[in-house]
């Protein structure tokens, strides 16, 4: 009636936990929000510069007030 668990019957379940773990650690770095950053900049030009900068051509200004401009990273567009 009593089954006593030795630390062979342990090993396949460390296995299981382990390969559980890696694979949710590889969804969670998979499924990372886009890059956004608040700009400081006095005119569009500037901030225009700066998103440049930071992501390279492909970027979306989000917001813009009078000194500071909110950019988002965008991925690369395929090239046709």
């Amino acid at each position: 009636m009593n089954k006593v668990i030795s630390s062979a019957d342990k090993i396949p379940g460390k296995q299981r936990l382990t390969w559980m773990l890696l694979l949710l650690l590889l969804l969670v770095s998979a499924c990372q929000e886009p890059v956004r950053q608040y700009l400081k900049a006095r005119t569009p030009e500037e901030l225009k510069t700066g998103a440049y900068e930071l992501c390279g051509r492909d970027y979306k200004v989000l917001s813009y007030e009078d000194d500071t401009g909110l950019v988002e990273c965008l991925p690369p567009l395929g090239e046709n």
